[in-house]
């Protein structure tokens, strides 16, 4: 190769080098040609764009959570429960004499166990005049039950002598021995029934009658 056509190669690569030089200049401007971005700018088209793809939440956005559906059920009542009288109390003593209370007063009184015998089955004296009245007139504070009499149930005034140191219960029933019922619970008044007859007699501060 002759002096010439060496430089002539020479000249050829020197150009080609020019040209890629060009080239990649040409590539790394931007669009009005004044040069190259620096990495800068492309982590700015970089946050700009994930800015833009997350929208921010508005305050409408975070509205409180709807209450879920359902049906509102009203509280029940307690069903009322019916007042239960309670049972009056019930003893059980033997026959014989007793204090039996009637409201403010207290009676003594004799159950027996052979009406036959006595002449009565029983018999309740009042320590004051209660306005009773007599059978055969006036004024009474004793009257006694006597089975199969004329009149079964009579009162007297007199002095019994019934003295009893045992007293019943107030406001209660008590069983006396197998034949009587003594029934206080009226308070102002006194039940006493013969349970072998049948026959109740009431006592009350005004008066005496066969129930």
């Amino acid at each position: 190769m002759s002096h010439r056509e060496r430089r002539t190669v020479r000249l050829s690569a020197v150009a080609a080098i020019g040209v890629l030089g060009g080239a990649l200049l040409l590539g790394g401007c931007d669009n009005d040609g004044t040069g190259v971005e620096d990495a800068g700018s492309n982590d700015n088209h970089v946050d700009t764009a994930l800015s833009s793809s997350t929208p921010a939440e508005s305050p409408e956005d975070e509205a409180a959570p709807q209450p879920t559906e359902g049906r509102d059920v009203a509280p029940q009542p307690t069903p009322s429960q019916p007042d239960t009288a309670q049972a009056p109390t019930t003893t059980t003593v033997a026959a014989g004499s007793y204090q039996v209370p009637m409201g403010e007063y207290t009676l003594l009184c004799d159950f027996v166990d052979q009406p036959e015998t006595e002449g009565y089955a029983w018999a309740c004296e009042a320590p004051a005049h209660l306005g009773w009245g007599a059978t055969d007139g006036g004024e009474a504070n004793a009257v006694a039950y006597r089975p199969g009499g004329d009149p079964e149930v009579y009162a007297l005034l007199g002095n019994s002598g019934i003295s009893p140191a045992e007293r019943l219960p107030a406001d209660g029933v008590t069983n006396v021995g197998e034949r009587y019922t003594v029934d206080a619970t009226a308070g102002d008044s006194l039940t006493v029934t013969d349970n072998s007859t049948g026959a109740a007699v009431q006592l009350t501060t005004d008066g005496y009658q066969q129930l």
